[in-house]
């Protein structure tokens, strides 16, 4: 939440913060590939044990992850939009991409009300 609440705000001031479309790729560069955990592979046995995603979650928790990390996506997505292409805003944006889907899809598979 709160990095949805840092992108809105260097959003809305990009005409008074110079690199505001830089600040906010390498925010949620940094938050999806090394700060967020990435969800277990589907056929791992311990993954109802040890992938923070697949932890019981209330449903308002689980629908508060979602729309928040669609408008972290949103943002992003206006973000490479914004930037000049290179190797490397080309390869981030396909990993925090993937990252996205990945965290979407845990959420998505795990069944509301535990079970």
């Amino acid at each position: 939440r709160i990095a949805s609440t840092l992108l809105t705000l260097l959003a809305n001031q990009q005409e008074h913060i110079a690199q505001s479309a830089l600040a906010r790729h390498a925010l949620i560069a940094r938050l999806l590939t090394q700060i967020l955990p990435m969800p277990l592979p589907l056929d791992h046995p311990e993954k109802t044990r040890r992938c923070f995603w697949m932890q019981e979650m209330t449903p308002e928790a689980k629908m508060d992850i979602m729309r928040n990390l669609c408008t972290i996506a949103r943002h992003f997505s206006v973000v490479c939009f914004s930037l000049r292409s290179s190797r490397e805003t080309d390869g981030a944006r396909i990993i925090v991409s993937a990252a996205i889907v990945a965290v979407m899809d845990a959420l998505m598979r795990k069944a509301l009300g535990g079970s």
